[in-house]
């Protein structure tokens, strides 16, 4: 590492946090200094009034520590006007920033008045996000204060409040290509405008928006000026109507289905997005997916798949890459897809709150010839047998499963060999009376290198429970054993024990050192892992 060259050396420490970074700070000398000169403050968040005081006094007193800044976030800070306005002056290299106001109102007289004087400092920002009364970012859009910007992020703080004024200004950045807004009440002619100035946005997420009614619209809609030609992901969560309740209005969606002819990802869901459901929802959702032939992903739930909704796909040359099966997957959405064109695209499957019997739903799932990636999450807990899911599903790479019995089947065959790289078990029970599941991985999975396992071990005639790899290197291990206090770590190298107390850690010790052997524990066993963590414990390389 010290023989990397500091640009390199750079650019792997910049993806680092800033506490990340703190801690390589006692590394030794050589890193100290390397850290601190180079990116130590290149991500930095501040959070609390108390802590923002620190900061400006520190980045005062150490001008050349302000060229660091690339990314600044503050959140409820109290920080005046003056100094929020002057951020891009004070940090010469910042491109990201975030600002978090819950205060009181701030006088709009003077945020215009300041921001016609710095505004010019503003156009080195490639993306910017407030959430605040009185938005910033309208006055530094209005002065032309954003040529540089591509993405920007607005929540308006309380519910109604009109984005019109904002939307008005969008055109003054020419660069835009991201936008999403949280909470604010919008018309349709607000989103035509929104298309109209910013015609080279690519992304588009709206987020507890109150869609108002436009009487002069009521039975023929708006018109469409033009399609939005570069649009290629739309997310829209917790949609509401201006008369109350989750909803997507049949205006909206008939707009929708003429506007966004480019789309490859849709989203539309959110909490209550199921409650009420509308006849029209099928008709607008066929069309939807009828006008966008270059549609990859689908996680929609406001309505389930339908024959007819999966016919539009085919029909318009859609070739789905993932779907996302959500409140309560039934078998006949699985066989829509199944007996679909889809089912020779589809590379990812996620579900919740599912109550098919596990045999039918694997059965079902055997038919995607392409299935890579499949995470499904149990509404009530259900038992499977971990060989026969892979046996089934040879071809996946990702796995993950929430709210499971786990156990193996003697009579299955277990010398298959998977491409599994990357295994969750969230929420489960392991059962090793009937065969030693990590075992079972070890041999059959040779590329596993993302293991993270939630929840508990059933087997009363056991005291250890074996997580045992000798032969793998791993990016990523995480446990949480439920009830188990002892963990016994090794890398072939050297072997340590930790102790916890539910997920708290209470100390380490060697291994040679007093240690109640037979007490129920885990011992993990690897060959090489860049992060283990046990319970809520980064636990450091050995």
């Amino acid at each position: 590492m010290n023989r990397l060259p500091l640009e390199i050396y750079n650019q792997i420490t910049s993806y680092l946090t800033y506490n990340e970074k703190r801690k390589l700070l006692l590394v030794c000398r050589y890193w100290h200094n390397m850290i601190k000169n180079g990116n130590l403050f290149n991500n930095f968040a501040i959070k609390g009034h108390h802590k923002f005081k620190a900061a400006a006094l520190f980045f005062e007193n150490n001008i050349s520590h302000r060229k660091q800044v690339r990314s600044l976030r503050l959140n409820n800070s109290e920080v005046g006007l003056d100094y929020v306005l002057n951020v891009p002056a004070h940090f010469p290299y910042i491109k990201d920033f975030v600002w978090t106001h819950y205060g009181a109102h701030q006088d709009e007289t003077a945020i215009n008045t300041h921001t016609k004087v710095i505004a010019d400092y503003w156009n080195s920002l490639t993306s910017f996000g407030e959430v605040n009364r009185h938005l910033l970012s309208t006055e530094i859009l209005k002065h032309g204060g954003f040529r540089s910007l591509t993405k920007l992020t607005v929540s308006f703080h309380f519910r109604g409040t009109s984005c019109s004024s904002l939307v008005q200004q969008l055109a003054n950045a020419p660069q835009l290509t991201h936008i999403e807004f949280a909470f604010p009440n919008m018309a349709l002619v607000d989103l035509e405008q929104l298309h109209l100035n910013v015609p080279q946005l690519e992304i588009l997420y709206l987020s507890g928006v109150v869609q108002e009614e436009d009487d002069s619209l009521e039975g023929h809609g708006l018109e469409v000026v033009r399609i939005a030609d570069r649009l290629t992901t739309l997310r829209m969560r917790n949609m509401s109507s201006a008369r109350g309740g989750f909803v997507l209005t049949n205006a909206w969606m008939s707009y929708m289905a003429a506007k966004y002819r480019r789309l490859e990802r849709l989203t539309i869901d959110g909490a209550g997005m199921t409650r009420g459901r509308q006849d029209y929802f099928e008709s607008r959702l066929k069309d939807i997916v009828a006008a966008c032939p270059h549609l990859t992903t689908y996680k929609v739930n406001l309505f389930p798949m339908t024959s007819r909704i999966v016919s539009a796909m085919d029909s318009s040359q859609v070739k789905l890459k993932r779907v996302d099966l959500i409140d309560d997957t039934t078998e006949d959405q699985i066989q829509h897809l199944l007996y679909s064109r889809q089912c020779h695209s589809l590379e990812t499957i996620t579900m919740n709150n599912t109550q098919l019997a596990p045999d039918v739903l694997f059965n079902a799932l055997e038919g995607f010839a392409k299935l890579k990636h499949v995470e499904i999450e149990c509404r009530q807990r259900q038992s499977v047998s971990l060989d026969v899911v892979l046996q089934k599903l040879r071809c996946l790479e990702t796995l993950k499963l929430s709210t499971w019995h786990i156990w193996l089947d003697k009579h299955a065959v277990h010398t298959i060999q998977t491409r599994l790289r990357s295994l969750v078990l969230e929420k489960s029970d392991i059962d090793t009376a009937d065969g030693d599941v990590m075992a079972f991985l070890a041999s059959t999975c040779p590329n596993l290198s993302k293991l993270s396992i939630q929840g508990q071990i059933q087997d009363s005639d056991k005291t250890v429970f074996r997580v045992e790899f000798p032969y793998h290197y791993f990016t990523s291990i995480k446990l949480d054993i439920f009830g188990n206090k002892y963990y016994r770590v090794s890398n072939q190298q050297q072997t340590r024990w930790y102790q916890f107390c539910g997920r708290k850690l209470l100390g380490s010790h060697q291994d040679n050192q007093a240690i109640p052997k037979d007490q129920p524990h885990v011992t993990i066993v690897y060959k090489g892992s860049a992060n283990l963590k046990i319970g809520g414990t980064d636990i450091p390389n050995l």
